[in-house]
């Protein structure tokens, strides 16, 4: 079902975090972390792409890949922070 979807919209974050966490359930955080990858290639700065790649990282004790992704994770989040208090300032301008 997952992988129709991702072939049907590759640009949905919820079918990459689903199909990645069947692999991880079944034991497979290789195939897992491949797959978030992929879904990075298609939203490279998604918080949830990049929340699940680096618990899988920490999980797998691939630390340096883990570091690596947190950084991208805490550059996104307050980036996205930062978007949100501009458009609610421009907001209250109206």
């Amino acid at each position: 079902m997952y992988l129709k979807a991702a072939q049907s919209d590759p640009f949905s974050v919820s079918v990459w975090v689903g199909l990645s966490d069947l692999f991880h359930e079944k034991g497979n955080i290789d195939d897992a972390i491949e797959t978030l990858k992929k879904g990075l290639r298609y939203q490279p700065s998604d918080i949830s792409l990049l929340q699940c790649i680096r618990e899988l990282y920490k999980i797998n004790k691939n630390y340096w890949n883990y570091f690596k992704s947190s950084i991208f994770y805490h550059m996104f989040k307050n980036r996205n922070r930062k978007r949100n208090r501009i458009y609610k300032i421009l907001e209250e301008m109206k």
